[in-house]
């Protein structure tokens, strides 16, 4: 019997008391309502989704992404974002997208619909080409307004063989360099030529096309002067 007695008092004495239960529940509800209020307190706020910025980077990632396998597979890029085929809308609840394609490069664009959120701009353009295996060789730029904005971002600049962010933006994520240099001549006066033809030189743009040596090359930088011919 006293050994029973003996039994019974240890068992109890093992289970833990009704107040540490209420304290553990206290410390765990405090803790669930700091965490709540702790981003107030510091000043910060939700803006309706705050994911809206992920959303946009992630998509005019996607696209780059998309564009460059694209273009391995159909040697030109895709002209509408349902050719990517990566199941990306042109309207969500933060961004409008858009995609604008020349034979020469590709560029897609995230506008904001809402007043506190950055614009997002990427590129997409040929950088070289491979004469053994006729692989055409691409890099991909992406930037981002350094001030929020509803307008559409400035597109990508191409000046001195350099492919850059727009003035007012910046790159970011997976390449963390602001532009990009084009090495290839070919295609370093391609874009040279395209940037004559855009700026109603058409004359000059078509005699500096002739010196391109690549004749792959030089077919689609004519094709992109006569998609900018009035």
């Amino acid at each position: 019997m006293r050994q029973k007695k003996k039994f019974w008092r240890t068992v109890r004495s093992a289970q833990p008391s009704r107040r540490v239960i209420e304290n553990c529940a206290v410390i765990i509800v405090g803790g669930l309502l700091g965490a709540t209020a702790l981003p107030s307190l510091l000043g910060v706020e939700n803006k309706g989704c705050a994911c809206g910025g992920s959303e946009a980077k992630n998509h005019i990632g996607a696209m780059g992404r998309a564009q460059q396998a694209y273009v391995l597979e159909n040697q030109k890029f895709a002209t509408s974002i349902a050719d990517l085929e990566i199941g990306i809308p042109t309207q969500t609840q933060n961004y409008n997208y858009s995609l604008r394609s020349t034979p020469l490069y590709a560029i897609q664009s995230a506008k904001s619909r809402k007043a506190e959120k950055t614009g997002f701009v990427g590129i997409v353009a040929f950088a070289g080409r491979n004469s053994e295996t006729g692989e055409w060789q691409t890099e991909n730029l992406a930037c981002e307004t350094e001030q929020s904005t509803t307008t559409r971002p400035p597109e990508p600049t191409f000046n001195n063989g350099v492919l850059a962010c727009p003035m007012g933006t910046k790159a970011y994520s997976y390449n963390e360099y602001p532009e990009i240099t084009i090495r290839d001549r070919d295609f370093q006066i391609a874009y040279e030529s395209l940037n004559l033809a855009e700026a109603g030189d058409l004359h000059l743009a078509r005699k500096q096309a002739d010196t391109i040596q690549d004749a792959k090359v030089k077919e689609k930088v004519w094709d992109a002067i006569a998609a900018v011919e009035p």
